[in-house]
């Protein structure tokens, strides 16, 4: 229910600056529509408190809003659970029953171990699958001895050949005279 100077005012509270804190992103609507939720406040929210951590008040009905909130940096998270939806209080009625509350939690956790790397690097289990599932080049019909190989000759598909060539070194052939017989889908690879 903050505007920026709100949030400024609490920042100057004496003693507080030198604290760890962390700042939930909020919106006091029961529940909140996606449309409310506005998780791009967390990156102002982080301009502002610099050292600080961000964490997630979630009042929607789902786990959307705080699987998003923990990819935009988020650390902690706060949502109303009850033991029956039935019972007298404001809040039962939309809050979250014990299995939604477990599955509420698996789909945080989850979400963090999909976060992963920032390092551009294969899997364990990608390098294994790489040989077979990363397109090469292979011819696009009979190819000739001799002919020059034009791009409408060839075409990239998955194919299990170390020499085949890879898409990135399709200008090693193209334009060039081809140095054996290349059937159709045959893997094409380069010689020197």
């Amino acid at each position: 229910m903050s505007n920026i100077n709100d949030f400024k005012k609490v920042l100057k509270i004496k003693n507080f600056s030198n604290k760890k804190v962390i700042f939930l992103l909020c919106t006091s609507e029961y529940p909140t529509k996606h449309k409310f939720v506005n998780i791009n406040k967390l990156h102002s929210i982080k301009k502002i408190i610099k050292k600080n951590l961000v964490g997630f008040s979630d009042h929607t009905v789902d786990n959307t809003a705080s699987i998003m909130a923990v990819a935009n940096g988020c650390c902690f998270f706060e949502k109303h659970f009850t033991l029956n939806h039935n019972l007298n209080g404001p809040d039962h009625w939309f809050s979250l029953n014990p299995k939604q509350l477990k599955d509420w939690v698996k789909s945080i956790r989850n979400a963090y171990e999909c976060m992963g790397s920032k390092d551009i690097k294969p899997t364990q289990e990608e390098k294994k699958n790489k040989l077979s599932f990363q397109r090469k080049i292979v011819a696009n019909r009979n190819i000739r001895k001799g002919e020059i190989i034009k791009l409408s000759d060839v075409q990239m598909l998955r194919v299990s050949n170390k020499s085949a060539l890879n898409p990135y070194d399709i200008k090693k052939i193209i334009g060039k005279r081809s140095l054996k017989n290349f059937d159709k889908y045959e893997p094409i690879f380069f010689k020197k």
